[in-house]
């Protein structure tokens, strides 16, 4: 089993082979990085903490649900996620934290260059996608199901 003292030095190599300015905790094993992004949202804080035997990557959203639409936000998350291959959207109930969370399984050695750039890109790429569609729910500008089916590409047929 890769240890997480293992898993986080590849990390800190494949960060510093892009010349990605981090920062890093070496208590907790975490990476915290500013991402930008191609839509409303504008950017992203990406979390990448690595514990034994992986690597989580958090890439969390720069905007809260709200108590009164918190409902609506799950709704959409859900559809969201509905046929996503790589990780998936999570909504804290209580805050209305909102994060993509993918898992790198790392098995007996550190994660391949390859497995985290997957990782991240499939992650930047969820938020890309689905991030307009968020806002548009949470400023109530569309339904969960048009905003998702809109992210989607899919028309309705009525």
């Amino acid at each position: 089993m890769a240890k997480a003292h293992d898993i986080a030095e590849a990390v800190r190599v494949f960060l510093g082979s892009f010349d990605e300015e981090y920062q890093y905790d070496a208590t907790t094993e975490q990476f915290e990085l500013d991402i930008e992004l191609k839509n409303r949202l504008v950017a992203t804080r990406m979390i990448m903490l690595a514990q034994d035997d992986g690597l989580t990557l958090y890439t969390v959203v720069n905007v809260l649900a709200e108590p009164h639409g918190r409902a609506d936000v799950a709704e959409y998350l859900i559809r969201a996620n509905h046929g996503l291959l790589c990780g998936g959207f999570e909504m804290d109930m209580d805050t209305g934290t909102i994060n993509y969370k993918t898992f790198i399984h790392c098995g007996g050695a550190p994660p391949a260059d390859l497995d985290m750039k997957v990782g991240m890109a499939m992650s930047i790429a969820a938020l890309n996608r689905f991030g307009n569609g968020l806002i548009d729910v949470i400023n109530n500008e569309m339904t969960p199901e048009e905003a998702a089916n809109e992210a989607k590409g899919l028309n309705r047929r009525d």
